[in-house]
């Protein structure tokens, strides 16, 4: 509704202009002129549109805008830049960045818009998620429509009611919690492996990326709601290909998210179209699963006399509270549900991808040796079972490939922030109603934080030597900053579990690399197309032949 707003208002201000022109015409020829002439009302309105053009594309942008003297572009076609396109994400955003080595902020100017800043510097980035954090929100024409997918959870409230949201959620994600739940994701690992090679004996290959979705539901099912939902044993279920088709690219779903900066949400799912009978369809069949998983939760709360065992997950945690009504209780079930397993299926489609390319391949002997090595230290007898939290912990490749990973395919691309007051970024005030675009693609892309290779995997940028040559891990890839890489973001809207997906990620990387030689297919060169409305994954899906790893 933000376009819709501002098209208003500037449409308020040209018929002002006319009827001053259509005025003026009457005090300046007098009887010469017919004000009422159907020919002077259309020269005056003319005449006006024309002044606004002017200095809608000319004299505001470049005499008059406070944003003026920063690095500029102008842009017709913004699919670039929009949470929910089907365009190839980060491609052309990165060579703008690459144009203005050492800009804070790119000035992009939107023909009939206005500007649009995207942020590039490290200290653009922390000004706005942490020092003036307060002084921006997400925009509110994409909160409303994607809270139509995702309901008003966790990632779409803002102010007050986010700091709610967040009390009530922190303690279950911290990180002594997530190590509790190394247990759980060890034992989805291993089903999905067994699952995974009867595939690929029967059929030749495995998906990888749906695969890895109904891993990661598997363990958010149990650890937001204690629900086992045997994706991993039964093919998927209908949550799973729910969500499926919600995050799938689509042009429909471009044209409708472009529609919600024009009108409200109830006028656009009202528009008769094949895109909407598919989301309305699929929130539906979402919604109705989380309110009779809530059902039951409620149920065995009401009727159970263990409190702890009643709460001890996620979702009984924060009905304990009594402070989130049933609603609101079921939109944080869909938010976790959607985040918690599309972003690090993701992942391990990305992971794979790269592993499989024949100039890091040789990157999966180096793992399953670091691996088995590690587990023989430990003193574990039985090298096929997977991994421990502390192992996993002490593995310096494991863990650089997993942020690489990370680093170069973040699950989300795009996210955006508007000004509700005055404020400053890299120390140059900005006015308020300015957007400003965080695009993780290009910061963790960024030459100019991650040197020539930028663009290629090194893991043993995450790697440190101490001075008796012992490798471990590092938390910064050796960047300038921890700003320079924004794939869970930063400050109080960094992702929520990012810990979870860390440790579900690399636990899926030190098991399947140690138990399997992963090739591409015959014909398969490595090119791939990213794709996704709202998470990306390997366009067509990823498929890949198994050989186990006979350990001798």
């Amino acid at each position: 509704m933000e376009l819709f707003y501002k098209l208003r208002e500037r449409f308020k201000w040209t018929l002002l202009l006319a009827v001053l022109i259509w005025l003026g015409t009457g005090i300046t020829f007098g009887n010469s002129v017919n004000r009422y002439d159907w020919r002077t009302v259309a020269l005056s309105w003319g005449v006006a549109m024309a002044l606004r053009v002017l200095y809608t594309l000319i004299l505001f942008p470049y005499f008059i805008d406070p944003l003026r003297h920063l690095p500029s572009l102008t842009l017709l076609d913004i699919r670039d830049l929009l949470p929910v396109t089907t365009v190839q994400r980060g491609k052309r955003p990165l060579e703008w960045v690459k144009k203005w080595p050492g800009a804070d902020l790119i000035n992009i100017r939107i023909i009939g818009y206005g500007s649009i800043l995207l942020l590039v510097s490290p200290q653009a980035h922390r000004d706005v998620l942490s020092t003036h954090a307060a002084d921006f929100e997400k925009p509110e024409a994409g909160r409303n429509y994607l809270s139509g997918l995702l309901g008003n959870g966790l990632i779409l409230v803002e102010g007050p009611e986010h700091k709610r949201q967040r009390r009530l959620l922190d303690p279950s994600f911290k990180i002594q919690n997530i190590r509790a739940l190394q247990a759980l994701v060890a034992e989805k690992t291993e089903l999905m492996m067994e699952r995974m090679l009867a595939e690929s004996r029967t059929q030749g290959s495995v998906e990888i990326a749906s695969w890895g979705s109904r891993f990661t539901l598997d363990i958010i099912g149990p650890t937001l709601m204690s629900i086992d939902f045997k994706a991993l044993t039964t093919n998927g279920n209908e949550l799973e290909r729910a969500f499926a088709h919600l995050i799938a690219p689509s042009l429909g779903q471009s044209l409708l998210f472009l529609l919600s900066f024009f009108l409200p949400r109830s006028i656009i799912r009202s528009i008769p179209s094949s895109t909407n009978t598919m989301l309305t369809k699929n929130v539906s069949i979402v919604r109705s699963i989380c309110r009779d998983i809530l059902d039951k939760k409620l149920a065995t709360i009401t009727a159970s006399t263990e409190t702890k065992d009643a709460t001890a997950d996620i979702l009984g945690s924060i009905m304990s509270n009594g402070e989130l009504s049933q609603e609101e209780l079921v939109d944080q079930m869909v938010t976790f549900i959607a985040a918690g397993h599309e972003t690090t299926s993701a992942s391990i489609a990305w992971v794979t991808h790269l592993l499989t390319l024949p100039k890091y391949q040789h990157y999966q002997t180096k793992i399953r040796d670091e691996v088995l090595s590690a587990m023989q230290q430990a003193g574990h007898t039985d090298l096929n079972q997977p991994p421990s939290w502390e192992i996993l912990d002490s593995l310096p490749l494991v863990n650089g490939i997993c942020e690489e990973t990370l680093r170069l395919y973040p699950p989300i691309t795009n996210t955006a922030r508007k000004a509700i007051r005055n404020s400053y970024i890299a120390g140059r005030r900005i006015p308020k109603e300015t957007i400003a675009i965080i695009l993780p693609w290009v910061t963790n892309r960024n030459p100019e934080f991650w040197g020539a290779e930028a663009e290629d995997m090194v893991p043993e940028r995450w790697i440190s030597e101490t001075p008796d040559g012992v490798r471990r891990p590092n938390k910064n890839g050796k960047a300038m900053s921890n700003m320079c890489i924004q794939t869970f973001l930063h400050g109080h809207r960094a992702c929520i579990g990012r810990d979870l997906a860390k440790a579900e990620l690399r636990t899926f990387v030190a098991v399947f690399f140690t138990r399997f030689i992963v090739r591409r297919l015959p014909g398969d060169n490595g090119e791939v197309v990213p794709s996704g409305s709202l998470t990306i994954k390997p366009d067509g899906g990823l498929k890949v032949s198994l050989e186990p790893y006979e350990n001798e």
